[in-house]
């Protein structure tokens, strides 16, 4: 399947099966989330040059996928002395707030996924750090959009949630966690792995930078997650791309777990 396929299947599958549900279950509105997606259309340029580099950084290469998670802090430190000696095989993408711990701790992620919720981007104008952005537009970010930075449209493709074809694009995905593996798929990633990914009762306090612990879900951040993880398990069940856990599942049940021996192996093997 051509990227320009994957794309439109994507897409589809997303605006036909969730959606409408997605409207429905959280009374979002349509036309606010259109609004988002012509303004961040309006002021970004043109993505094939942005598309070049991520496929260059994700086809037929292994990913890991960083997300925010309440375990994230913990685990980053574990993993950290073996990514660093595998940096230059692996790309590294950042879910929204991971962002933060990865850059803390020398780990510069290639990409981040982020509707804007957990960094201010001009934290990236400061530091100057060249990481790709795939920035989400939706009805309730319209403010952030007006107010991101035009020093990083360079390095922004933009990202939807409904039939929108010019500049930015559906990739699929609910929230940044689903959407950074939609991206895999869409770029034919040869292997991916999840780390900080949890879909359980507690938020990572990397997931807002106003929080300084992890907390409690709420009932809507309970629902966001679980459709998060329904179409994740709906990806992986189609897919050819090899997903695992690194360290815990995050109850993701059908994907395996392996430890850092085994994640190595894998990185090492892929040519």
């Amino acid at each position: 399947m051509r990227f320009k396929d994957r794309l439109i299947f994507l897409k589809n599958n997303f605006l036909e099966k969730w959606y409408p549900r997605i409207l429905a279950d959280f009374g979002y509105d349509f036309f606010s989330d259109l609004k988002a997606a012509e303004l961040l259309a309006h002021v970004l340029p043109s993505p094939d040059s942005l598309i070049e580099k991520i496929d260059f950084l994700i086809s037929h290469k292994p990913v890991l996928v960083i997300a925010p998670g309440p375990a994230l802090e913990s685990l980053i430190y574990t993993v950290k002395p073996v990514v660093r000696r595998l940096q230059d095989k692996l790309t590294l993408l950042a879910v929204d707030g991971a962002l933060t711990p990865l850059i803390e701790n020398k780990l510069n992620p290639h990409i981040v996924v982020t509707d804007l919720d957990g960094f201010n981007p001009e934290f990236l104008v400061k530091t100057q750090i060249p990481v790709i952005i795939i920035l989400h537009a939706h009805g309730d970010n319209i403010d952030k959009i007006q107010n991101y930075p035009h020093q990083l449209f360079s390095k922004t493709l933009g990202t939807c949630q409904v039939d929108f074809n010019n500049r930015i694009f559906n990739i699929g995905g609910f929230t940044d966690g689903d959407r950074a593996v939609c991206l895999c798929e869409l770029f034919k990633a040869e292997t991916v792995f999840l780390l900080g990914m949890d879909f359980g009762y507690k938020i990572g306090r990397y997931s807002k930078p106003y929080f300084n612990n992890n907390v409690q879900a709420d009932s809507t951040k309970r629902r966001k997650l679980v459709y998060a993880m329904r179409i994740i398990k709906e990806l992986i069940f189609n897919s050819k791309v090899k997903y695992y856990c690194l360290l815990q599942n995050s109850e993701l049940t059908e994907i395996p777990v392996i430890g850092l021996e085994e994640f190595q192996r894998l990185i090492c093997s892929i040519k």
